[in-house]
Parts: C-alpha cells; structure tokens; sequence
C-alpha cells in the first residue's frame, strides 16, 4: 500500500526502559519448519500486563544472548520462541558496542538509550511505503546458517507502542531500519524470508535464492553483485 505520509516523528523526553524492570530467561530460536512461525500472530491487548511483561523480557534476554553468542542480530520476533503475539524485541546498536560509544546508534537516537538497549514494538503498522524497491540478501535467527534473496520497501513509516505502553511514530525510515521492520513484521504474519517471492525480479538460471552462508561469506562480490543491497556492510 502507498500512502503519503501526513505526520511528524513523536518526540521523547526519556527513553523506554529496556523491560520495565524485569529479567528475562534465554529461550530455545524456533528453526524453520515450527509450525508457530508461519501463524498470524494475535495483538497485545494490554502491553502493561505483567503476562506480557514477562514475554517481553524472554524475547529480549534471547536476543542479547544471539548477539553475544554470534556477533550479529538487531531484531527477534516473538513467534521464534514460541509465542504467537505481535510484539519485537529490537537493538539498532551494533553488537559489541556500548550503548555510551559515539555511533553505536544506527537509527533513531531517540529510543534505546536504556542500559541493555532492547526496546520492544508492540503491534507495529506499517503506515506508508516507498514505491522504490531494492534486493538483498536476507539472513534469519531462525536459519542463521542461510541466506535468502529477497526484495523490500526502500523506506517506510510505521507506529508502535513500547513495552510501556508509549506510542512512538517513526517516519521515512532510512533503509537498513526498514528492512529490518519489514522482516521482523513478516514474523508477525507467518511469513519467512526463504517463503518470500520475488516478484518481477529474474534471478540467474544457475543461482539459487536460498544459499548457505558460509557460501555467500567465501564468494561474497559475487552474491553481492547480483542484488542492490549488502545486510552485512551495514
């Protein structure tokens, strides 16, 4: 859907708390083919539950403990540990950096200033689209070992509330963000990166658009000369 965007980024005064003050347990990263990955998952209907509260603070110890584990991962959403609600826990910081290091925000510096810098979005809309498309090639906590060719809004605005319940309205999102909102939204939906279809897009007879990352790694110009766009440049 394309719609012209009619409204301003909210402005923050403090930024959300990484999980309201609770600790969360590492949980086990669904692998492709769990059946709760390709559900529609349900909205929260009160992120200020201490059920969800809870929830989120799993989702977000299982993230740190990705990108402590394998040095990459900004995003996680619930469906990979099981729970079929429509909430993300996400990091823009780069693993390894500290939250006080200059740069270490990749986008907005608005939010995820707390101590851990998980921050949750909870029932995300998308609100507009850009009519430009690009290619990449995609990789997942749920198939760390793979990469998928897949094609994605080069901007989008989308409005979420946070684990504490604070509405927050992000526009023209610059491209690393957005196409981190539309995997992770893709989750909320059922849908895989390895199940996207690349619409009018012609991949070479002799490629694939499912690889092995370790593939992509040793021949890495190559793959990169076939898409727009490199997810590990950034």
């Amino acid at each position: 859907m394309h719609m012209r965007p009619c409204w301003r980024f909210a402005s923050f005064k403090a930024s959300p708390p990484s999980t309201c003050g609770r600790s969360g347990q590492v949980r086990p990263i669904l692998r492709v083919g769990s059946p709760v990955l390709y559900q529609q998952a349900a909205p929260v209907k009160d992120p200020g539950q201490q059920s969800f509260l809870a929830q989120y603070a799993d989702l977000a110890a299982t993230l740190q403990d990705f990108r402590r584990t394998s040095g990459f991962g900004r995003a996680i959403a619930a469906p990979q540990i099981g729970i079929s609600r429509r909430f993300i826990a996400m990091n823009l910081h780069k693993p390894g950096v500290t939250v006080s290091e200059p740069g270490s925000l990749t986008w907005p510096d608005t939010v995820a200033q707390s101590e851990s810098a998980e921050f949750a979005v909870v029932n995300p809309v998308m609100r507009w689209t850009s009519k430009h498309m690009f290619t990449m090639w995609d990789d997942c906590l749920s198939f760390p070992e793979q990469m998928a060719m897949v094609q994605r809004h080069s901007s989008i605005s989308v409005s979420f509330v946070d684990q504490c319940g604070r509405e927050h309205h992000w526009r023209g999102l610059d491209q690393a963000t957005s196409e981190l909102f539309q995997h992770e939204m893709d989750h909320l939906d059922g849908v895989l990166a390895v199940d996207r279809e690349l619409a009018g897009v012609a991949v070479p007879c002799e490629e694939s658009r499912v690889i092995r990352r370790s593939e992509y790694l040793r021949r890495r110009g190559h793959y990169d000369s076939l898409v727009d766009y490199s997810i590990l440049a950034q």
